[in-house]
C-alpha cells in the first residue's frame, strides 16, 4: 500500500479483517487471477497515457 501497488489477499480471508479496506480479497484462484488481469490492464492503459502507479507521494 505504501508504494501504491494493488494488493490482493488470497486464501485465509479471516486475516483480512485487520487490513485496510483498499486490500482486495480473493476466495478462489479465479478471483485472484481476475484481480491481477484487471490491474495489469489498468497499468498498461496508464502507461499508454504516460502515467502509471508511480512512487508514493512524500
Amino acid at each position: 500500500m505504501r508504494y501504491r501497488r494493488p494488493v490482493v489477499l488470497f486464501g485465509d480471508l479471516e486475516r483480512a479483517r485487520d487490513l485496510p479496506p483498499e486490500v482486495a480479497t480473493a476466495k478462489t484462484v479465479d478471483e485472484a487471477v481476475a484481480f491481477v488481469q484487471r490491474h495489469l490492464a489498468r497499468s498498461a492503459a496508464a502507461a499508454e497515457r504516460g502515467g502509471g502507479f508511480g512512487p508514493a507521494p512524500e
